[in-house]
């Protein structure tokens, strides 16, 4: 019996087909659960990168009753300053010790409570931190000399964080005094 090259190759295929197709199974069975693991990793990166923060847009205000006698009134730039374009403004030195102060979101005037203070006269310092149930305010100043002894040239930076909302940070320049 003579066997030709064309039937031993025929022969053997058949005999390796259940061998190869069991390996393509496995091959593609471990290379699915790996992209699935990795799809699973990926989509939730992507959940948490795709996770949307609406930005903070603080408005500006004018002088406000509340807040007359011994405050703290600050804005973006000098010229904001001068302009009465204020984006906060502090009510300090009360009784009481309930000092608050004020910030303007989403048109609506938001009233904070001083929670703590830092008020640091060798650095001519003033620390203040604020909030209710929606927001928190940080306020760091550096507090100058002027010509004018009960008010105080003020610059530094304010931040301002609220449950899912970016974080807004921003440099302000005003005066603080009585």
């Amino acid at each position: 019996m003579q066997i030709k090259i064309k039937d031993l190759l025929l022969i053997h295929g058949l005999k390796s087909m259940p061998i190869v197709s069991l390996m393509t199974v496995i091959v593609f069975i471990s290379c699915s659960g790996n992209n699935a693991g990795k799809s699973e990793s990926e989509s939730t990166l992507t959940e948490q990168a795709g996770k949307t923060f609406s930005e903070i847009n603080l408005e500006t205000f004018g002088y406000l009753e509340e807040v007359m006698g011994c405050s703290c009134y600050l804005a973006t730039d000098s010229l904001q300053f001068r302009q009465q374009n204020f984006i906060y403004a502090e009510k300090y030195g009360l009784p009481d010790k309930k000092d608050f102060g004020f910030i303007k979101l989403d048109n609506q005037l938001i009233r904070l409570e001083v929670l703590s203070v830092e008020n640091n006269s060798e650095e001519s310092s003033r620390n203040v931190r604020l909030g209710n149930e929606q927001v928190e305010v940080w306020l760091k100043l550096k507090l100058s000399e002027s010509n004018e002894p009960e008010v105080l040239p003020a610059k530094g930076e304010i931040q301002i964080h609220i449950p899912d909302r970016l974080p807004w940070i921003q440099t302000v320049v005003g005066t603080c005094g009585c």
